[in-house]
């Protein structure tokens, strides 16, 4: 990318918060300068990749019915995993 400005622009598209573009501060984490001026992405490209074994969303439900112990569960106020843990068995 030409520039962390640039790397800021496409985590402002990837993920519009309010907070992401004030100097550039999560950029500046998440790529890193080259001897040429321009910037690179830090992270694994990989990490974009699908899962190496099948997902399984009825095994992923008979593993929390298996839960006991207290659990404390966070989800992001726009996510949809409380739907899903709230599906009848």
């Amino acid at each position: 990318m030409p520039s962390f400005d640039a790397v800021a622009d496409r985590l402002q598209k990837n993920s519009p918060a309010p907070d992401a573009r004030p100097g550039g501060f999560l950029a500046r984490h998440w790529a890193e300068a080259l001897p040429d001026g321009r910037v690179r992405l830090a992270s694994d490209p990989r990490h974009k990749l699908p899962f190496p074994t099948v997902y399984r969303i009825e095994e992923t439900y008979a593993v929390w019915r298996n839960i006991t112990a207290p659990t404390l569960w966070v989800a992001a106020a726009d996510s949809n995993i409380p739907q899903l843990a709230r599906r009848p068995s």
